[in-house]
């Protein structure tokens, strides 16, 4: 599948790789790259921003999200609307993200005075949003060990951060 997914992507398709989710039952820290994986397909499925998507039979037999659930767990930032700080961290909460200091992997978010950092499982590096009042002034995504800035944007999808949101 790995062989497949990389010849499709070297001939230009915008092809993805739809994992098989492991279910953990007991309570134990875990790494949840495979999660973020499944809800990028998932998002880019819902969105129909896809050329191809390679899977399992496993894994496309396993019950997951609800699309009207992934939608509504998802948020686009956009520089130009103006957001309330407080709107977008009820938001994150509510779509499984945890609040640390300092973001250091996917499905974090920190926040400190007027800026928010948002690692969203749809992008590859945390994007940085600087506010002004209620008026985004800068985002950037930025490098996590440096926290430096990569490149401005304009806006980001913010898919939720785990596959079970809203079920407990």
């Amino acid at each position: 599948a790995n062989r497949l997914l990389e010849a499709f992507l070297q001939y230009g398709k915008k092809a993805y790789f739809y994992t098989e989710r492991d279910f953990v039952f007991h309570n134990m820290a875990a790494s949840h790259e495979f999660e973020h994986e499944r809800l990028n397909v998932l998002s880019a499925i819902c969105e129909k921003d896809y050329d191809i998507i390679i899977t399992t039979p496993d894994a496309a037999l396993q019950f997951t999200i609800p699309k009207s659930r992934l939608l509504s767990a998802s948020m686009e930032i956009d520089r130009k609307n103006e957001y309330e700080i407080s709107e977008i961290v009820d938001f994150l909460e509510r779509s499984g993200y945890k609040r640390t200091d300092v973001i250091d992997g996917v499905g974090q978010y920190a926040v400190r005075g007027g800026i928010i950092d948002i690692f969203s499982p749809a992008k590859a590096n945390p994007v940085r949003i600087d506010f002004f009042g209620s008026e985004i002034d800068r985002m950037s995504y930025f490098d996590t060990l440096t926290q430096r800035s990569i490149e401005d944007c304009d806006k980001i999808n913010v898919l939720p951060a785990r596959e079970g949101i809203g079920y407990d």
